[in-house]
């Protein structure tokens, strides 16, 4: 048997790692379509390289990301663990991939986060959010796991606040207002000042019950939460119309243009309300 030199080694793992990348590549080319073949032959020369070179982070790191594409979550724990790669910065490059709205890498690092830690709906969680991106509210709702209970280590309470802000999104839109509310809600555990959330939470108090203490409370806390931002502002004010409290509206009013001089609605309550 020919047994190589450690120069040699590390020539034939330098091969076969730079083969399996072009074969990956090749398969990830169209990312809606998966090449299973490919991936497999990726998966074979990146192992073969890693385990030439035992010592490469880099090389056990790739093979953890195709063995999670390939659904092979043992293989993608074992080389995971040999890449030294901590599974909250797995984790993190999900949340910011999240956040940039780039569903094949956050998609990408998710599966091997769900690798590192099977407990956790990882892959749930941003496959839902995935759906979003693409408006399909029904996979949203699918997807996302309603019935886990988050712990402090799995994902930041602003991630956790807006997964559950985006649920009562895709409720809204296919007009399931009660769930829709119950998901802000939950949002709001998570994260008390998430601005979209009491915003919504506030707009469905007063929808569904007319609950205008709760709504004004929800809208108040949402533009101290944002001092700069419109929305809060501009939903009392047109609230305060509807109920037929000018001056307070007109304040509102005066508010926003302290903001945004060219605030349409603002401009238009002041020039047509005799009040103000």
């Amino acid at each position: 048997m020919l047994l190589l030199t450690i120069k040699g080694q590390f020539f034939l793992a330098s091969i076969l790692h730079n083969a399996g990348a072009i074969a990956l590549n090749f398969a990830w080319a169209e990312p809606s379509k998966r090449k299973t073949p490919e991936l497999d032959y990726a998966s074979s020369l990146l192992q073969a390289s890693a385990a030439l070179n035992e010592n490469s982070q880099s090389m056990w790191r790739l093979t953890a990301f195709v063995a999670a594409e390939l659904n092979q979550p043992e293989m993608s724990r074992f080389a995971l663990a040999l890449s030294d790669q901590e599974w909250e910065d797995l984790l993190n490059r999900a949340e910011a991939y999240y956040f940039e709205k780039q569903s094949p890498e956050m998609l990408k690092w998710a599966r091997v986060a769900q690798a590192g830690n099977p407990t956790t709906p990882i892959t749930d969680v941003f496959g839902s959010a995935a759906a979003y991106f693409a408006e399909d509210w029904v996979t949203t709702i699918r997807l996302f796991p309603t019935d886990y209970h988050w712990k402090d280590h799995d994902l930041s309470p602003s991630t956790v606040a807006s997964a559950w802000s985006m649920l009562g999104d895709a409720y809204r839109h296919q007009q399931q207002y009660d769930n829709a509310l119950a998901a802000y809600k939950n949002a709001l555990d998570a994260d008390p000042t998430h601005y979209k959330a009491l915003m919504w939470t506030g707009n469905l108090e007063w929808q569904l019950f007319r609950d205008q203490e709760a709504a004004f409370g929800l809208w108040r806390a949402a533009a101290l939460s944002s001092p700069s931002s419109e929305w809060a502002y501009q939903r009392m004010g047109r609230h305060y119309v509807e109920i037929n409290m000018l001056n307070e509206a007109c304040q509102m009013a005066a508010y926003l243009l302290e903001i945004n001089p060219g605030q349409s609605w603002a401009i238009e309550l002041l020039r047509t309300t005799d009040d103000c």
